[in-house]
Protein backbone atom coordinates (compact mmCIF):
# COMPACT_ATOMS: atom_id res chain seq x y z
CA UNK A 1 0.00 0.00 0.00
CA UNK A 2 1.27 3.71 -0.60
CA UNK A 3 1.57 3.66 3.90
CA UNK A 4 2.73 -0.26 4.89
CA UNK A 5 2.25 -3.49 3.77
CA UNK A 6 -0.79 -5.80 3.07
CA UNK A 7 -0.08 -9.24 3.80
CA UNK A 8 -2.50 -12.68 3.00
CA UNK A 9 -2.00 -15.61 5.38
CA UNK A 10 -4.73 -18.46 5.10
CA UNK A 11 -8.11 -16.69 5.46
CA UNK A 12 -6.77 -13.88 6.96
CA UNK A 13 -5.54 -10.29 5.92
CA UNK A 14 -3.13 -8.37 7.87
CA UNK A 15 -2.96 -4.55 6.99
CA UNK A 16 0.56 -3.09 8.68
CA UNK A 17 1.54 0.44 8.71
CA UNK A 18 5.15 2.73 8.69
CA UNK A 19 5.11 4.29 12.35
CA UNK A 20 7.97 5.92 13.24
CA UNK A 21 9.03 5.21 16.92
CA UNK A 22 12.09 5.82 19.19
CA UNK A 23 13.98 3.24 21.42
CA UNK A 24 16.62 3.13 23.84
CA UNK A 25 20.12 1.89 22.14
CA UNK A 26 22.60 0.12 24.13
CA UNK A 27 24.24 2.29 25.55
CA UNK A 28 20.93 4.33 26.13
CA UNK A 29 20.79 7.13 23.94
CA UNK A 30 17.71 7.52 21.87
CA UNK A 31 17.44 5.83 18.24
CA UNK A 32 14.91 6.74 15.84
CA UNK A 33 13.71 3.95 13.80
CA UNK A 34 10.67 2.79 11.19
CA UNK A 35 8.67 0.29 11.90
CA UNK A 36 5.60 -1.72 10.79
CA UNK A 37 3.13 -1.80 13.38
CA UNK A 38 0.06 -4.39 12.95
CA UNK A 39 -3.00 -1.68 11.85
CA UNK A 40 -5.74 -3.95 11.19
CA UNK A 41 -6.78 -7.95 11.32
CA UNK A 42 -9.24 -8.52 8.55
CA UNK A 43 -10.93 -12.12 8.42
CA UNK A 44 -11.36 -13.99 4.72
CA UNK A 45 -13.92 -16.80 4.23
CA UNK A 46 -11.25 -18.55 1.89
CA UNK A 47 -7.70 -19.05 1.56
CA UNK A 48 -6.50 -16.50 -0.28
CA UNK A 49 -3.44 -17.66 -2.74
CA UNK A 50 -3.01 -14.29 -4.24
CA UNK A 51 -2.87 -10.65 -3.43
CA UNK A 52 -2.20 -7.21 -5.43
CA UNK A 53 -2.97 -3.95 -3.87
CA UNK A 54 -6.05 -1.46 -6.08
CA UNK A 55 -6.27 1.82 -4.55
CA UNK A 56 -8.16 1.02 -1.46
CA UNK A 57 -9.04 -2.90 -2.35
CA UNK A 58 -7.14 -5.91 -1.48
CA UNK A 59 -7.93 -8.29 -4.71
CA UNK A 60 -8.18 -11.85 -3.77
CA UNK A 61 -7.25 -14.59 -5.71
CA UNK A 62 -8.92 -17.58 -4.43
CA UNK A 63 -9.78 -21.59 -5.36
CA UNK A 64 -12.66 -20.79 -7.51
CA UNK A 65 -13.08 -16.90 -7.25
CA UNK A 66 -11.78 -13.60 -7.26
CA UNK A 67 -13.03 -10.76 -5.05
CA UNK A 68 -12.27 -6.98 -3.75
CA UNK A 69 -12.07 -6.11 -0.10
CA UNK A 70 -12.54 -2.87 1.15
CA UNK A 71 -9.16 -3.25 3.24
CA UNK A 72 -9.01 0.33 4.37
CA UNK A 73 -12.91 0.99 5.90
CA UNK A 74 -15.84 -1.34 6.40
CA UNK A 75 -13.51 -4.48 5.64
CA UNK A 76 -15.94 -6.78 3.83
CA UNK A 77 -16.14 -8.01 -0.32
CA UNK A 78 -18.06 -5.39 -2.16
CA UNK A 79 -17.56 -7.34 -5.64
CA UNK A 80 -16.60 -11.28 -6.44
CA UNK A 81 -16.59 -13.14 -9.40
CA UNK A 82 -16.66 -17.06 -10.11
CA UNK A 83 -13.73 -18.35 -12.04
CA UNK A 84 -12.29 -21.80 -13.57
CA UNK A 85 -9.22 -22.99 -11.09
CA UNK A 86 -6.46 -22.08 -8.81
CA UNK A 87 -5.98 -18.02 -8.97
CA UNK A 88 -2.09 -17.76 -9.68
CA UNK A 89 -2.02 -14.18 -11.05
CA UNK A 90 -3.40 -10.93 -10.76
CA UNK A 91 -2.73 -7.75 -12.39
CA UNK A 92 -5.15 -3.79 -12.69
CA UNK A 93 -4.75 -1.01 -14.61
CA UNK A 94 -6.70 1.06 -16.73
CA UNK A 95 -10.06 0.44 -15.10
CA UNK A 96 -9.39 -3.51 -15.91
CA UNK A 97 -8.71 -6.36 -13.90
CA UNK A 98 -6.74 -9.72 -15.59
CA UNK A 99 -6.87 -12.67 -13.69
CA UNK A 100 -5.15 -15.94 -14.49
CA UNK A 101 -5.60 -19.84 -13.11
CA UNK A 102 -3.88 -22.91 -13.03
CA UNK A 103 -6.33 -24.10 -15.56
CA UNK A 104 -5.01 -21.80 -18.45
CA UNK A 105 -7.67 -19.37 -18.27
CA UNK A 106 -6.90 -15.83 -18.17
CA UNK A 107 -9.74 -13.26 -17.26
CA UNK A 108 -10.22 -9.75 -18.25
CA UNK A 109 -13.13 -7.60 -16.00
CA UNK A 110 -13.98 -4.23 -17.64
CA UNK A 111 -15.17 -2.49 -14.38
CA UNK A 112 -18.72 -2.57 -14.96
CA UNK A 113 -20.82 -3.94 -12.26
CA UNK A 114 -23.51 -6.68 -13.02
CA UNK A 115 -27.43 -5.90 -12.96
CA UNK A 116 -28.08 -5.05 -9.10
CA UNK A 117 -25.01 -5.53 -7.49
CA UNK A 118 -24.55 -2.91 -5.20
CA UNK A 119 -20.55 -1.50 -3.87
CA UNK A 120 -19.74 -1.55 -0.71
CA UNK A 121 -23.43 -1.21 0.45
CA UNK A 122 -24.27 2.17 -0.29
CA UNK A 123 -24.21 2.03 -4.64
CA UNK A 124 -25.80 -0.06 -7.02
CA UNK A 125 -22.66 1.66 -9.59
CA UNK A 126 -19.45 -0.12 -8.23
CA UNK A 127 -16.42 1.34 -9.24
CA UNK A 128 -14.12 -0.92 -10.81
CA UNK A 129 -11.47 -2.63 -8.56
CA UNK A 130 -9.08 -1.63 -11.38
CA UNK A 131 -9.59 1.99 -11.41
CA UNK A 132 -9.38 2.36 -7.66
CA UNK A 133 -5.60 2.07 -8.80
CA UNK A 134 -5.55 4.82 -10.63
CA UNK A 135 -6.33 3.79 -13.98
CA UNK A 136 -9.56 4.61 -15.54
CA UNK A 137 -11.47 3.16 -18.12
CA UNK A 138 -12.45 6.38 -19.63
CA UNK A 139 -10.21 8.97 -19.58
CA UNK A 140 -9.67 11.44 -16.68
CA UNK A 141 -10.23 15.15 -17.46
CA UNK A 142 -7.43 17.55 -17.27
CA UNK A 143 -7.33 19.12 -13.75
CA UNK A 144 -9.06 22.49 -13.65
CA UNK A 145 -6.58 25.28 -13.43
CA UNK A 146 -4.77 27.75 -15.51
CA UNK A 147 -2.67 26.26 -18.64
CA UNK A 148 0.88 25.30 -17.53
CA UNK A 149 3.38 27.96 -18.13
CA UNK A 150 6.54 25.56 -17.09
CA UNK A 151 9.03 24.64 -19.84
CA UNK A 152 9.58 21.16 -18.49
CA UNK A 153 11.84 20.21 -21.40
CA UNK A 154 14.25 23.25 -20.54
CA UNK A 155 13.57 21.98 -16.20
CA UNK A 156 14.89 18.66 -17.56
CA UNK A 157 17.94 19.88 -19.66
CA UNK A 158 18.71 21.73 -16.12
CA UNK A 159 18.04 19.29 -13.61
CA UNK A 160 20.52 16.88 -16.05
CA UNK A 161 23.02 19.44 -15.94
CA UNK A 162 23.44 20.46 -12.93
CA UNK A 163 23.06 17.24 -11.24
CA UNK A 164 25.35 15.57 -13.13
CA UNK A 165 23.20 11.99 -12.97
CA UNK A 166 21.85 10.95 -16.29
CA UNK A 167 21.70 6.75 -14.68
CA UNK A 168 20.69 5.11 -12.22
CA UNK A 169 16.98 5.84 -10.32
CA UNK A 170 15.23 9.20 -10.08
CA UNK A 171 11.93 10.10 -7.75
CA UNK A 172 10.00 13.09 -8.73
CA UNK A 173 8.08 13.89 -5.53
CA UNK A 174 5.08 15.68 -6.47
CA UNK A 175 4.93 14.70 -9.59
CA UNK A 176 1.37 16.26 -11.33
CA UNK A 177 0.67 15.02 -14.10
CA UNK A 178 4.27 13.59 -15.18
CA UNK A 179 5.56 16.18 -17.72
CA UNK A 180 9.01 16.77 -16.22
CA UNK A 181 9.15 12.80 -15.44
CA UNK A 182 8.62 12.40 -19.13
CA UNK A 183 10.78 14.94 -20.13
CA UNK A 184 13.90 13.62 -17.88
CA UNK A 185 13.23 9.77 -19.31
CA UNK A 186 13.58 11.24 -22.64
CA UNK A 187 16.90 12.51 -22.40
CA UNK A 188 18.55 10.46 -19.85
CA UNK A 189 18.90 6.49 -18.83
CA UNK A 190 17.36 7.17 -15.69
CA UNK A 191 14.40 5.06 -14.18
CA UNK A 192 11.51 7.05 -13.18
CA UNK A 193 9.82 6.51 -9.60
CA UNK A 194 6.65 10.28 -9.86
CA UNK A 195 4.97 10.40 -6.89
CA UNK A 196 1.45 12.21 -6.83
CA UNK A 197 -1.40 12.59 -4.45
CA UNK A 198 -3.88 13.57 -6.99
CA UNK A 199 -5.82 10.74 -8.89
CA UNK A 200 -6.80 12.87 -11.79
CA UNK A 201 -3.13 13.85 -12.31
CA UNK A 202 -1.64 10.24 -11.89
CA UNK A 203 -4.46 9.42 -14.19
CA UNK A 204 -3.34 11.72 -17.02
CA UNK A 205 0.46 11.18 -16.01
CA UNK A 206 0.02 7.60 -16.68
CA UNK A 207 -1.52 7.99 -19.65
CA UNK A 208 0.52 10.30 -21.38
CA UNK A 209 3.57 7.75 -20.31
CA UNK A 210 1.91 4.98 -21.66
CA UNK A 211 1.19 7.62 -24.82
CA UNK A 212 5.04 7.81 -24.85
CA UNK A 213 5.87 4.29 -24.42
CA UNK A 214 7.68 4.74 -21.17
CA UNK A 215 5.07 3.60 -19.03
CA UNK A 216 6.03 1.00 -16.79
CA UNK A 217 9.07 0.43 -19.11
CA UNK A 218 11.39 3.40 -17.41
CA UNK A 219 8.83 5.75 -15.84
CA UNK A 220 6.33 4.31 -12.91
CA UNK A 221 3.51 6.82 -11.65
CA UNK A 222 1.92 5.42 -7.76
CA UNK A 223 -0.39 7.47 -6.38
CA UNK A 224 0.85 8.30 -2.82
CA UNK A 225 1.18 10.91 -0.75
CA UNK A 226 4.80 12.39 -0.97
CA UNK A 227 5.38 13.35 2.50
CA UNK A 228 5.04 9.69 3.46
CA UNK A 229 5.66 7.47 0.42
CA UNK A 230 7.03 4.09 2.13
CA UNK A 231 10.12 4.17 -0.60
CA UNK A 232 13.07 2.77 1.43
CA UNK A 233 16.23 4.82 2.09
CA UNK A 234 19.47 5.69 0.58
CA UNK A 235 18.21 4.36 -3.34
CA UNK A 236 17.76 7.33 -5.00
CA UNK A 237 20.33 8.31 -7.30
CA UNK A 238 18.44 11.82 -8.05
CA UNK A 239 15.75 13.27 -6.20
CA UNK A 240 13.11 16.06 -8.10
CA UNK A 241 9.82 17.80 -7.63
CA UNK A 242 7.89 19.07 -10.12
CA UNK A 243 6.25 21.13 -7.44
CA UNK A 244 9.50 22.67 -7.14
CA UNK A 245 9.69 23.69 -10.19
CA UNK A 246 6.14 26.49 -9.21
CA UNK A 247 6.70 26.95 -5.12
CA UNK A 248 8.81 26.44 -2.16
CA UNK A 249 8.52 22.98 -0.52
CA UNK A 250 7.66 22.15 3.25
CA UNK A 251 10.42 21.03 5.05
CA UNK A 252 8.40 17.91 5.68
CA UNK A 253 8.53 16.90 2.00
CA UNK A 254 12.77 17.92 1.73
CA UNK A 255 13.07 16.33 4.63
CA UNK A 256 11.60 12.90 2.93
CA UNK A 257 13.14 13.74 -0.52
CA UNK A 258 16.77 13.63 1.70
CA UNK A 259 15.89 10.61 2.82
CA UNK A 260 15.40 8.59 -0.05
CA UNK A 261 19.22 10.56 -1.67
CA UNK A 262 21.70 8.22 -1.88
CA UNK A 263 24.72 8.47 0.33
CA UNK A 264 28.20 9.28 -1.95
CA UNK A 265 27.30 11.37 -4.35
CA UNK A 266 22.99 11.05 -4.70
CA UNK A 267 21.75 14.45 -5.75
CA UNK A 268 19.18 16.12 -4.66
CA UNK A 269 17.49 18.74 -7.46
CA UNK A 270 14.58 21.40 -6.50
CA UNK A 271 13.59 25.64 -7.52
CA UNK A 272 12.18 26.75 -10.39
CA UNK A 273 14.08 27.11 -13.84
CA UNK A 274 17.16 28.96 -14.29
CA UNK A 275 17.10 28.81 -10.13
CA UNK A 276 17.38 25.56 -9.48
CA UNK A 277 20.05 24.22 -6.33
CA UNK A 278 21.63 21.14 -6.19
CA UNK A 279 22.62 19.29 -3.27
CA UNK A 280 25.01 16.31 -3.58
CA UNK A 281 24.94 13.97 -0.41
CA UNK A 282 28.40 12.91 1.47
CA UNK A 283 29.66 9.67 3.18
CA UNK A 284 26.80 7.91 5.38
CA UNK A 285 27.61 8.84 9.08
CA UNK A 286 28.49 5.75 10.96
CA UNK A 287 28.71 3.77 7.47
CA UNK A 288 31.52 0.70 7.81
CA UNK A 289 33.74 -0.78 5.37
CA UNK A 290 34.61 -4.29 4.17
CA UNK A 291 37.74 -3.94 1.88
CA UNK A 292 39.42 -7.86 2.28
CA UNK A 293 38.17 -10.50 2.84
CA UNK A 294 38.29 -10.78 6.34
CA UNK A 295 37.13 -6.69 7.09
CA UNK A 296 40.67 -5.05 6.30
CA UNK A 297 44.16 -5.86 5.84
CA UNK A 298 44.82 -6.62 9.42
CA UNK A 299 42.16 -9.56 9.34
CA UNK A 300 40.06 -7.71 12.12
CA UNK A 301 36.83 -9.42 10.66
CA UNK A 302 35.28 -5.73 11.97
CA UNK A 303 33.50 -3.28 9.61
CA UNK A 304 33.45 -0.24 12.32
CA UNK A 305 29.74 -0.28 11.52
CA UNK A 306 27.72 1.63 13.67
CA UNK A 307 24.61 1.55 12.02
CA UNK A 308 23.54 -2.01 11.38
CA UNK A 309 21.74 -3.43 14.18
CA UNK A 310 18.93 -6.49 14.57
CA UNK A 311 16.72 -7.17 13.39
CA UNK A 312 17.98 -7.11 10.11
CA UNK A 313 15.87 -7.41 6.70
CA UNK A 314 15.88 -7.13 3.08
CA UNK A 315 17.28 -3.81 1.59
CA UNK A 316 17.38 -4.43 -2.00
CA UNK A 317 16.93 -7.60 -4.12
CA UNK A 318 18.66 -8.23 -7.97
CA UNK A 319 18.66 -11.56 -10.26
CA UNK A 320 22.06 -10.00 -11.58
CA UNK A 321 23.10 -12.15 -15.01
CA UNK A 322 26.67 -12.82 -13.53
CA UNK A 323 28.36 -16.33 -12.87
CA UNK A 324 29.48 -16.54 -9.13
CA UNK A 325 31.25 -19.62 -7.89
CA UNK A 326 29.46 -22.40 -6.35
CA UNK A 327 29.30 -22.45 -2.75
CA UNK A 328 31.01 -25.73 -1.62
CA UNK A 329 34.15 -24.00 -3.50
CA UNK A 330 34.54 -21.84 -0.51
CA UNK A 331 35.26 -18.85 -2.51
CA UNK A 332 35.66 -15.08 -1.80
CA UNK A 333 33.27 -13.13 -0.25
CA UNK A 334 32.11 -9.97 -1.65
CA UNK A 335 33.39 -6.25 -0.43
CA UNK A 336 32.15 -3.17 0.08
CA UNK A 337 33.06 0.48 -0.03
CA UNK A 338 32.09 3.93 -0.03
CA UNK A 339 28.67 3.15 -1.62
CA UNK A 340 30.14 0.27 -3.53
CA UNK A 341 29.75 -3.87 -3.85
CA UNK A 342 32.21 -5.54 -5.77
CA UNK A 343 30.97 -9.09 -5.85
CA UNK A 344 33.46 -12.26 -7.44
CA UNK A 345 32.69 -14.17 -10.34
CA UNK A 346 33.70 -17.14 -12.14
CA UNK A 347 34.93 -15.12 -15.14
CA UNK A 348 35.44 -11.55 -13.67
CA UNK A 349 34.51 -8.84 -11.07
CA UNK A 350 30.93 -7.40 -10.89
CA UNK A 351 30.17 -3.62 -9.30
CA UNK A 352 26.78 -3.15 -7.78
CA UNK A 353 25.89 -0.13 -5.98
CA UNK A 354 25.35 -0.83 -2.34
CA UNK A 355 22.07 1.46 -1.67
CA UNK A 356 20.16 -0.07 -4.85
CA UNK A 357 21.25 -2.79 -6.29
CA UNK A 358 22.17 -1.26 -9.90
CA UNK A 359 25.02 -2.69 -12.19
CA UNK A 360 28.09 -0.17 -11.57
CA UNK A 361 30.24 -2.24 -14.17
CA UNK A 362 31.38 -5.40 -14.87
CA UNK A 363 35.08 -6.46 -15.58
CA UNK A 364 36.17 -9.79 -17.41
CA UNK A 365 38.64 -11.63 -16.37
CA UNK A 366 38.88 -15.40 -17.55
CA UNK A 367 38.95 -18.04 -14.94
CA UNK A 368 39.15 -15.44 -12.44
CA UNK A 369 37.72 -17.99 -9.65
CA UNK A 370 37.44 -21.23 -11.52
CA UNK A 371 39.38 -22.67 -8.68
CA UNK A 372 36.64 -22.18 -6.31
CA UNK A 373 33.95 -23.08 -8.18
CA UNK A 374 34.03 -26.71 -7.71
CA UNK A 375 32.31 -28.86 -4.93
CA UNK A 376 35.40 -29.84 -2.85
CA UNK A 377 36.01 -28.89 0.55
CA UNK A 378 39.73 -29.41 0.91
CA UNK A 379 40.83 -25.71 0.58
CA UNK A 380 39.16 -22.45 -0.16
CA UNK A 381 39.89 -18.82 0.77
CA UNK A 382 40.01 -19.18 4.05
CA UNK A 383 43.31 -20.97 3.34
CA UNK A 384 44.40 -18.64 0.47
CA UNK A 385 43.67 -15.19 1.26
CA UNK A 386 41.35 -12.53 -0.84
CA UNK A 387 41.81 -12.51 -4.28
CA UNK A 388 40.70 -8.83 -4.39
CA UNK A 389 40.55 -5.98 -2.29
CA UNK A 390 39.54 -2.08 -2.11
CA UNK A 391 41.29 0.93 -1.42
CA UNK A 392 38.93 4.72 -1.10
CA UNK A 393 39.45 4.49 -5.51
CA UNK A 394 40.48 1.55 -6.72
CA UNK A 395 39.61 -2.35 -6.75
CA UNK A 396 42.83 -4.74 -6.84
CA UNK A 397 42.32 -8.33 -8.03
CA UNK A 398 45.04 -10.70 -8.54
CA UNK A 399 45.10 -13.43 -11.46
CA UNK A 400 48.06 -16.10 -12.15
CA UNK A 401 51.15 -13.70 -11.74
CA UNK A 402 49.54 -10.24 -11.94
CA UNK A 403 47.83 -7.95 -10.23
CA UNK A 404 45.01 -5.55 -11.79
CA UNK A 405 44.50 -2.01 -10.67
CA UNK A 406 40.72 -1.34 -11.56
CA UNK A 407 39.20 2.26 -10.58
CA UNK A 408 36.49 1.67 -8.17
CA UNK A 409 33.70 4.12 -9.89
CA UNK A 410 34.54 3.64 -12.98
CA UNK A 411 35.64 -0.34 -13.99
CA UNK A 412 38.20 1.11 -15.72
CA UNK A 413 41.84 -0.67 -15.88
CA UNK A 414 44.50 1.76 -14.49
CA UNK A 415 47.36 -0.48 -14.71
CA UNK A 416 48.34 -3.75 -13.69
CA UNK A 417 51.81 -5.22 -12.16
CA UNK A 418 53.98 -8.34 -11.64
CA UNK A 419 55.13 -10.81 -9.00
CA UNK A 420 58.78 -9.59 -8.57
CA UNK A 421 60.54 -12.43 -9.84
CA UNK A 422 62.33 -13.46 -12.74
CA UNK A 423 60.32 -14.74 -15.93
CA UNK A 424 61.22 -18.22 -15.54
CA UNK A 425 61.22 -18.57 -11.90
CA UNK A 426 58.78 -21.78 -10.99
CA UNK A 427 57.39 -19.75 -9.03
CA UNK A 428 55.85 -16.60 -9.90
CA UNK A 429 51.90 -16.67 -8.91
CA UNK A 430 50.82 -13.68 -6.99
CA UNK A 431 49.54 -15.30 -3.30
CA UNK A 432 48.42 -13.01 -0.47
CA UNK A 433 47.10 -9.72 -1.53
CA UNK A 434 46.17 -6.40 0.28
CA UNK A 435 45.99 -3.07 0.18
CA UNK A 436 47.03 -0.42 3.53
CA UNK A 437 48.55 3.18 3.76
CA UNK A 438 48.93 3.87 0.69
CA UNK A 439 50.87 0.73 -0.04
CA UNK A 440 49.57 -2.40 -2.07
CA UNK A 441 51.30 -5.78 -0.45
CA UNK A 442 51.70 -8.91 -2.11
CA UNK A 443 53.28 -12.42 -1.71
CA UNK A 444 54.85 -15.23 -4.66
CA UNK A 445 52.96 -18.56 -4.16
CA UNK A 446 54.74 -21.39 -3.60
CA UNK A 447 53.82 -23.37 -6.56
CA UNK A 448 55.45 -26.61 -5.37
CA UNK A 449 53.23 -26.87 -2.00
CA UNK A 450 50.05 -28.70 -2.33
CA UNK A 451 47.81 -30.18 0.31
CA UNK A 452 45.68 -33.14 -0.67
CA UNK A 453 45.27 -35.03 -3.80
CA UNK A 454 42.36 -32.76 -5.39
CA UNK A 455 43.80 -29.70 -4.22
CA UNK A 456 46.59 -30.55 -6.85
CA UNK A 457 44.23 -30.23 -9.48
CA UNK A 458 43.90 -26.51 -9.06
CA UNK A 459 46.03 -23.54 -8.77
CA UNK A 460 45.56 -22.64 -5.16
CA UNK A 461 48.41 -22.41 -2.81
CA UNK A 462 48.51 -22.04 1.03
CA UNK A 463 52.17 -21.07 1.20
CA UNK A 464 54.76 -18.33 -0.42
CA UNK A 465 58.12 -17.62 -0.69
CA UNK A 466 58.45 -13.95 -0.88
CA UNK A 467 56.71 -11.61 0.64
CA UNK A 468 56.95 -7.77 -0.95
CA UNK A 469 55.38 -4.18 -0.67
CA UNK A 470 54.36 -1.72 -4.03
CA UNK A 471 53.66 1.45 -4.69
CA UNK A 472 50.32 0.91 -6.29
CA UNK A 473 51.12 5.11 -8.09
CA UNK A 474 54.44 3.53 -9.89
CA UNK A 475 54.47 0.21 -9.73
CA UNK A 476 58.13 0.06 -7.82
CA UNK A 477 58.95 -2.35 -5.32
CA UNK A 478 59.40 -0.67 -1.84
CA UNK A 479 60.65 -3.64 -0.21
CA UNK A 480 60.89 -7.02 -0.10
CA UNK A 481 61.43 -10.31 2.52
CA UNK A 482 62.53 -13.97 1.38
CA UNK A 483 62.34 -16.19 4.24
CA UNK A 484 64.29 -19.38 4.69
CA UNK A 485 61.65 -21.83 4.49
CA UNK A 486 57.97 -20.06 3.76
CA UNK A 487 55.09 -17.59 4.66
CA UNK A 488 51.89 -18.65 5.31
Amino acid sequence: THDGVLQASGRALTWYRWSDAEKRGRKGERIKERRLVEHRLIEHDRDVFELIVAGEDAICGEDGRVSAVDFTRQRSIWWSHPVDGIVRGLAAANGRLVVSTDRGVIYCFDGRPLEGQAHRGKSKTATPPAEAHGGSAEAAPVPPGSPDDIDYARAAEQILAKAGVTEGYCVDFGAGSGELALQLAKRSKLQIYAVEADPQKVAVARRKLEAAGLYGVRVTVHRADPASVGYPNYFADLVVSSASLRRPLPDALLEQMRRVQRPYGGKLCVGPVDRMTVETRGPLPGAGSWTHQNADAANTVCSMDRLVKGRLRMFWFRDVDFEIPNRHGQGPAPQAHRGYLIVGGVHGLCCLDAYNGRTRWTFPIPDLLRDYDGIHHDVGVGDTGGVFCLSDDSVYVKSDDRCLRIDLATGRLVRQFRTPVPPDSSHRAWGYLAFSDGLLFGTVANHEHTVSPRYKLTRLRTESVLFFALDPATGKVKWQYEPQYSIR
